[in-house]
Order: structure tokens, then C-alpha cells, then sequence
């Protein structure tokens, strides 16, 4: 049975937090074309074309010389590609049942050797978290760092609080998000990383240098969910009928929700939902 990996990307970018742009700017027009890029660099495989040998067992020179046991040599295992995947070549196989991660959305990333970082929404209810003021986390929760050192069979949370500093204390939940920075996304690249999240909606980005440390919230231009009397939406912005919205929670228009992140080059492209999308 095959296993399918994902494997992450690198670029080349400045070794220090970038300046987020404080414009508008619009949403990048042909989401398909940087998808395509993604799914290129991502499939990366991992492979030996050596099968299994074994060491032969020499004759028998004398009776009072033992022959010596077989060994297998080790072998590199060969992971699938998404290629594999999509014509139904590969599956994806179920290795550790719980990894210790809680309730809520996250993304790992592999930092080296058997360590692997998990940026997982968490709150109080959920894990016993705290903002960095000392007050108890809502649910769905804030941004917390949990790590694993065995190749990502376990995790742990070695602090249960926010990773997010808020601006002030208490934390103001409009101002800080600290009862909702939903469905984090991470990109690494050499030294820095970027990390997306959704906030009613609207989509926040950040930057590290370490992946501890983090730049104030940028709000990505255009994301929100909103009614037409704040603002026209057409194509595929609008929302329309929906089976799984009772009528007085519906909005007409949605550029935003659960985000995506890729870095290539000097580009950051931020995936959003869209509509029904």
C-alpha cells in the first residue's frame, strides 16, 4: 500500500519579515494558474529502485564453521506522487490512530530530523488555553504551537497559550481575533515563515522569522462576507441559495472563509473561498 507525501516547497525570499503592503489590492485573477504551481512543486517523490537483497550464505568449508544468517538490507520506502493519487494509483494510509493534537483545524510543518511544529486553533474548552493577557480562550480558539520529536507520532503543547500577542490587555476580540483565528495555513521558506487564518471570514496573514514570533495581523484586501447593501458583488462572489443556511444567517456575497497560502518567487498568492465555493 502506498503512502502519499506532500512534499513542502522552498524559495528564495529576504531573511527578514516582509513589509505588508498597507493598499488594496485586488485578488489574484487566475487562481487556477497558481494552483497548477502548486500541485507542481508539491509532487516530489521520494524513491529507490533497489529491491531488497540478501546477504548469501557462503558454502560450508568445514563442519565446525557455522554458516552465517541471512540480513535484509534496508531499504528507502517509496512514497506515491498526487499524480498517483488523482488516476487512483495511491491511497492515503492511516499510520497513528491520535497524535495527541485537540479538536480544531491545523497545519504541521516539518522543521528537521523528527521534529514537526503544529499550528493548531485551540481554546480553553478544548485544551485549557489562555491568551496572553491570562483570560480563558472561547471556542474555536486562538493560534497555538503544538510540537512533535518523534517524526510526528505525538505532539504536545508546551505552553497552553495564544501564540498571537494581542495589542493590549484584555485582548479585544475584534481587534486581536482571539476567539477566532480559524483554519491556520503555514508556508516556510528559508528563515522566514507566513501563516494565514480566517476571522469571520476575513483572511489575516502574518509573517516569523522563527515561527514563534509574529508580525501584527494584515488584513488581506477584499476578503469579508457581506450584504448588498454594503457593497456589490457579482459572478462567482455571490452566495445565492443555500440548503445549509437558515434564511435570517444568509449574506448575498463571500470572498474569504478558510485560506490557503503558497510562496513562489517573490509572490505570496492567498486561496480563498468564493461564493458557494
Amino acid at each position: 500500500m502506498l503512502l502519499l507525501i506532500l512534499a513542502g516547497c522552498s524559495t528564495s525570499l529576504p531573511q527578514t519579515p516582509v513589509i505588508l503592503p498597507t493598499e488594496t489590492s485586488p485578488i489574484p485573477s487566475q487562481p487556477a494558474t497558481a494552483t497548477k504551481a502548486v500541485m507542481a512543486e508539491a509532487a516530489t517523490i521520494w524513491s529507490s529502485s533497489q529491491p531488497p537483497t540478501l546477504t548469501p550464505v557462503p558454502t560450508s568449508t568445514s563442519a565446525s564453521t557455522p554458516s552465517p544468517t541471512p540480513t535484509a538490507t534496508p531499504v528507502a520506502p517509496q512514497y506515491a506522487t498526487l499524480e498517483d493519487f488523482w488516476v487512483g494509483e495511491a491511497v492515503w494510509k492511516l499510520d497513528i490512530n491520535n497524535t495527541n493534537l485537540p479538536l480544531g483545524e491545523s497545519d504541521t510543518v516539518y522543521i528537521g530530523e523528527d521534529e514537526y511544529w503544529s499550528y493548531l486553533h485551540a481554546s480553553f474548552q478544548s485544551a485549557g488555553v489562555v491568551d496572553q493577557c491570562g483570560d480563558p480562550v472561547s471556542f474555536p480558539g486562538c493560534t497555538t504551537l503544538w510540537k512533535s520529536i518523534d517524526g510526528g507520532k505525538h505532539f504536545s503543547l508546551e505552553q497552553p497559550i495564544c501564540l498571537f500577542s494581542c495589542a493590549t490587555c484584555p485582548c479585544e476580540n475584534s481587534r486581536d481575533h482571539i476567539e477566532q483565528q480559524q483554519y491556520p495555513r503555514v508556508f516556510r521558506t528559508p528563515g522566514q515563515q507566513y501563516l494565514v487564518y480566517e476571522f469571520g471570514a476575513y483572511v489575516y496573514l502574518r509573517a516569523s522569522l522563527d515561527g514563534i514570533t509574529w508580525t501584527d495581523s494584515y488584513h488581506v484586501p477584499s476578503t469579508w462576507i457581506w450584504d448588498r447593501p454594503y457593497g456589490l458583488c457579482e459572478g462567482d462572489a455571490v452566495i445565492g441559495l443555500h440548503p445549509h443556511i437558515h434564511q435570517e444567517l444568509q449574506y448575498d456575497c463571500l470572498v474569504g472563509g478558510p485560506p490557503g497560502v503558497f510562496i513562489e518567487g517573490n509572490q505570496i498568492y492567498v486561496f480563498v473561498a468564493l461564493g458557494q465555493a
